[in-house]
């Protein structure tokens, strides 16, 4: 237990010292399973927003835009403080501990047979922020909490 809180804390440490550029929003995250424990850290620059899906439709002189834009960031699937993948991640809702409103994200994954997308919710209100990751590809839904 206090080997696994030393591990997050110096995660925690590392990518903050490490990061490029400024993080505003950052969540640790971590799904129980049967035979391990599965962290995620996820953050985010509120610097940079992305012009996530544009489409236009064009009737006669009406000329409709459907934009999103969201906000960069990053998940960090941790197996060990020595293997980690990171993924980018699209920020629909940056919404932060305590906002009336879930934390919202995306990221995808790609391998032989395609690219899929994974889904990530944060009931940020609540005291233990439950998480929520939906994985298209296998369509399991992994639940946890978020510090």
């Amino acid at each position: 237990m206090l080997i696994n809180k030393f591990m997050k804390t110096l995660l925690t440490l590392f990518v903050l010292l490490f990061s490029s550029s400024v993080v505003a929003n950052i969540f640790e995250c971590t799904v129980e399973h049967e035979l391990y424990t599965q962290q995620y850290v996820i953050k985010v620059d509120e610097d940079q927003k992305v012009n996530f899906l544009s489409l236009t439709k064009e009737d006669g002189a009406i000329i409709e835009d459907y934009s999103i834009f969201a906000e960069r960031g990053e998940i960090i699937k941790l197996k060990s403080i020595f293997d980690a993948k990171i993924y980018p991640l699209v920020v629909l809702e940056n919404s932060k501990k305590g906002s009336g409103n879930p934390f919202r994200g995306i990221f995808f994954k790609n391998d032989v047979n395609g690219t899929y997308a994974t889904t990530i919710v944060i009931e940020t209100w609540e005291k233990n922020m439950p998480f929520y990751l939906f994985e298209d590809i296998s369509r399991k839904l992994l639940k946890g909490n978020c510090e």
